[in-house]
């Protein structure tokens, strides 16, 4: 079922007959989130740190080289071919 109709058959008549403000909030946080996470679940990113600045241009080329030596290996899993590259 689509995000919209889903949305349009929420049980909002569980909400009606509370008579509680904060537990009709409540309720129909869950009921919402409930059916946006089915269809939009949160996803987790890790973000990074700013560069340091003692980190130069030749540390950053190291880096680089030492980055696609690494992802050569783990795709070909030959570590005489990576030995080449580094």
């Amino acid at each position: 079922m689509d995000f919209i109709r889903e949305v349009a058959h929420l049980p909002l008549h569980e909400i009606y007959s509370t008579h509680e403000v904060n537990s009709k909030l409540d309720l129909f946080n869950e009921l919402f989130s409930d059916t946006l996470n089915r269809h939009a679940p949160m996803k987790y990113i890790k973000i990074k740190g700013r560069p340091h600045k003692f980190i130069g241009k030749e540390i950053k080329q190291l880096i680089r080289n030492s980055d696609q030596c690494l992802k050569s290996f783990r795709k070909s899993n030959n570590l005489e071919a990576t030995q080449k590259c580094c």
